[in-house]
């Protein structure tokens, strides 16, 4: 196995003061020094005094209160829905294929699109014809809109562009993709303007579409990300998301990167700095077992539940 000449993060970090998300779920961070632990740690050992440990340090943590949809993260198809169209239950994230994950990736420019703006299939086609590219099944599809330019101020939560049922249907149906991914805070239009088209003709199908599109054809979506038009710019990458899976849960924390060349079997300790240097949640990727008794370090380890992956298209 080749490996990548480079690696680029386009997770976005965690911290108490970046505007990433609502007020109502906000995450929560406390640092917790290795001073101030000093006395936790010397506890452990009969007659151990804090000043014993080398410069009177214990250990370093952070305590931290967040919901599975804080920062970058991976929706699973629980989060917008209970079951399909046909009734099905929706998978949760511990149930979706890792190898799906491990797949070529694609990048599409919506950046002069208006805030707001309802991407719809032709928009994608016109993007494709573009950039010479032709979609194939579970290709991860990564769209750049401008929200990413605001990241970090008040603004971030009300820029960039929704992608609609029928260009969701367009990827997930049509074309096979399984994960997409978005650089603003959702798959959808920022609520600003759902709410604006909502008290224009009160539907409430409409307020949500590209996600509700995956009640037609499930899916699962990475998001938000980074500066896709900084790291990126219009390669073909690689996808490895990696982090701790809440079971069953409607999303997880994964750290997501962009490949120069294919990588597998690789794991990765993220950290949050309590000096702040680089306030990026970590988790140890969690290595879990499929419910067929594979492993995630096995090419193809799980059953594909054909509710979720449906008939792929047939690659021309």
């Amino acid at each position: 196995m080749k490996m990548p000449s480079k690696i680029i993060d386009i997770s976005m970090p965690l911290d108490n003061e970046t505007v990433v998300d609502p007020e109502i779920m906000r995450p929560k961070i406390q640092y917790v020094s290795q001073a101030e632990n000093a006395n936790a740690m010397s506890d452990f050992f009969d007659g151990m005094r804090p000043v014993d440990l080398p410069d009177g340090e214990g250990w370093a943590w952070e305590i931290v209160t967040l919901t599975t949809h804080n920062g970058t993260h991976i929706d699973a198809p629980w989060h917008y829905h209970s079951h399909d169209k046909d009734g099905n239950p929706m998978q949760t994230i511990d149930e979706l294929p890792l190898e799906w994950f491990f797949r070529p990736g694609v990048k599409l420019d919506f950046r002069d699109m208006p805030d707001g703006y309802i991407v719809q299939p032709g928009d994608i086609e016109a993007e494709l014809k573009r950039i010479n590219y032709e979609l194939q099944p579970l290709d991860i599809v990564l769209v750049n809109s401008k929200a990413s330019e605001y990241y970090g101020t008040d603004e971030y939560l009300t820029r960039g562009i929704g992608m609609g049922k029928e260009a969701t249907l367009f990827l997930t149906r049509d074309h096979g993709v399984r994960v997409t991914g978005i650089d603003a805070w959702g798959w959808d239009a920022p609520f600003k303007f759902a709410q604006e088209r909502w008290a224009k003709d009160q539907d409430p199908m409409a307020i949500w579409q590209g996600h509700w599109a995956g009640i037609e054809q499930p899916y699962e979506g990475p998001r938000p990300h980074g500066d896709l038009a900084g790291t990126l710019g219009r390669h073909r990458a690689a996808l490895l998301p990696h982090g701790e899976a809440v079971q069953p849960g409607a999303a997880s924390r994964p750290r997501v990167h962009r490949e120069l060349l294919p990588l597998q079997d690789q794991r990765r300790v993220g950290r949050l700095d309590p000096r702040r240097r680089d306030d990026r949640l970590g988790r140890q990727v969690s290595i879990r077992h499929s419910r067929e008794g594979g492993s995630p370090l096995t090419p193809m380890f799980a059953r594909v539940d054909a509710r979720v992956n449906g008939p792929l298209p047939a690659q021309g």
